[in-house]
């Protein structure tokens, strides 16, 4: 019984760290765009506010 606990723990666990690891890549890609528009020439068209 008490394995079963530790296992549905252990599974909501492992959705909420799928998930961190979801946003944090999709944070990566927003910032590496980011960073691409600033060293392109559209640099004035978006400009990054910091």
């Amino acid at each position: 019984m008490e394995g079963l606990i530790y296992f549905f723990l252990y599974r909501k666990y492992a959705d909420l760290l799928l998930l961190l690891s979801q946003i944090s890549k999709y944070l990566r890609a927003q910032q590496t765009l980011h960073k691409w528009v600033m060293y392109s020439g559209t640099d004035s068209l978006f400009t990054p506010i910091y």
